[in-house]
């Protein structure tokens, strides 16, 4: 896979977010990201909480090879985690501060 162009745009129409398939209406600021491979080109759109998201369960558990529809939701569902995808955010957050926390702890 290529990608083409990545960066944030306020939106012209709603588009769902490939991470968490909320819809966010026209004039929401997502990130857009144009893919290419075996002669396909299509672009996702992700929420601000996602794009954050992705990249750190991507670094706690691997798994980069394909992002599919509704990543993001669907670790949210396999951790049984109830709330929004910020929320998540916030949780993954603490989660790696803590962790980060313990390491050093056991480096003194």
């Amino acid at each position: 896979m290529t990608w083409l162009r990545s960066k944030v745009v306020k939106t012209r129409k709603k588009h769902l977010c490939h991470g968490c398939q909320r819809t966010f209406p026209k004039g929401s600021k997502l990130h857009s990201c144009t893919n290419a491979d075996c002669s396909y080109i299509w672009t996702i759109y992700l929420c601000p909480a996602c794009d954050e998201i992705i990249p750190i369960l991507i670094s706690l558990y691997g798994n980069d090879d394909e992002i599919d529809e509704g990543y993001v939701i669907n670790y949210m569902n396999d951790e049984n985690f109830k709330g929004t995808p910020e929320k998540y955010l916030e949780s993954l957050k603490r989660e790696i501060k803590h962790d980060a926390h313990e390491l050093s702890q056991d480096g003194r």
